[in-house]
């Protein structure tokens, strides 16, 4: 255990958790068999049983929370979805199944010491700098919604932005620099497709999209 120092073999201790399962003995934190004092995290937890065992470990907990003082909440992650009891005073949170290290409150990276509200402003600030001096860098543009900077080596003209901000959720066009709807990846593009040198908005084309062209962007599979 790494915080009484305690030493186990896993199996033991797998057995130990097992156990608490079965006799339903399963609150908001697994204690240290010898101490009771130091909290198994469900990262340890993860590690120790299977995944239909882990699951159940989560159920149990969550139907702790209602009885709980406000000093954890659940939280999920952003990027895959799965859940673990966080500190309600946690500046990081770091997911145990695919490791991204965000803000419990924002989604963004990290900022310890520093308010959502200003860190997002100082990341957009930041992007507006580089790009006055990164404009004139060939294959590269800003995303229309964040700033963020998008480098383009070759394949189409329709874009995503990969930030923390967008998310995957922001789609531009590389030659007029305007945010698009998903469905526009072919329809923005009427005269030579999305790998030609040119878009609807250069050659001020009309944007009515084909009822074929539409798509719902809450569909896509990423």
């Amino acid at each position: 255990m790494d915080d009484c120092r305690h030493v186990f073999c896993e199996f033991c201790l797998s057995q130990y958790i097992k156990q608490n399962i079965q006799q339903g003995r399963i609150e908001q934190a697994i204690l240290c068999p010898q101490c009771s004092k130091t909290t198994l995290s469900n990262k340890q937890l993860n590690r120790l049983v299977n995944e239909s065992e882990f699951e159940r470990i989560l159920n149990m907990q969550l139907r702790q929370v209602d009885n709980l003082e406000a000093t954890e909440c659940l939280k999920f992650c952003q990027n895959c979805d799965y859940a673990e009891f966080i500190s309600v005073k946690a500046d990081k949170f770091q997911c145990m199944k695919c490791n991204i290290k965000i803000c419990p409150s924002c989604n963004l990276e990290p900022h310890p010491n520093l308010s959502c509200k200003l860190y997002r402003e100082s990341v957009i600030s930041q992007q507006a700098e580089s790009n006055n001096v990164d404009s004139a860098i060939e294959g590269v543009k800003p995303c229309p919604k964040c700033g963020f900077l998008i480098e383009r080596q070759d394949g189409c003209n329709f874009m995503t932005c990969i930030s923390s901000l967008c998310m995957r959720k922001t789609f531009f066009c590389y030659l007029c620099g305007i945010e698009q709807k998903y469905s526009a990846h072919f329809s923005h593009y009427k005269y030579k497709g999305p790998f030609g040198d040119t878009c609807n908005t250069i050659d001020q084309v009309n944007e009515d999209s084909d009822e074929s062209d539409e798509s719902d962007l809450d569909d896509i599979q990423f």
